[in-house]
């Protein structure tokens, strides 16, 4: 874990709660495009959030206002449906289909 701050930037923490002990990386903007498109090959349950996570901030990259001004209501709500789309794939207790090869499982809904 030290290694990936070392390489890409951002922040490592630690939680210790009932004899466990907890990490997560945290990294933000066109820093996190970085890393998950190198991680991108590797990933097989989390690719689709990473695809999202692209996507996600390519969108707030290119829709970003000028100084003062209110984004583009069609941007507006193209980042509410990432936030949706977001939402549902990390809904915990989602029923799977493991049945399917090579594309990893797929979220019944």
């Amino acid at each position: 874990m030290d290694m990936l701050v070392k390489v890409f930037g951002g922040h490592l923490s630690k939680l210790k709660t009932h004899g466990w002990t907890y990490w997560w990386y945290r990294i933000h903007g066109k820093k996190a495009v970085i890393v998950l498109k190198k991680l991108l090959p590797y990933l097989v349950l989390k690719k689709a959030n990473a695809q999202l996570g692209i996507a996600f901030q390519t969108l707030v990259e290119t829709s970003q206002p000028a100084r003062y001004e209110a984004r583009d209501p069609e941007a507006v709500a193209m980042l509410e449906g990432f936030y949706e789309a977001s939402k549902s794939m990390n809904r915990r207790n989602k029923p799977m289909d493991y049945t399917k090869e090579k594309s990893g499982p797929v979220v019944l809904n």
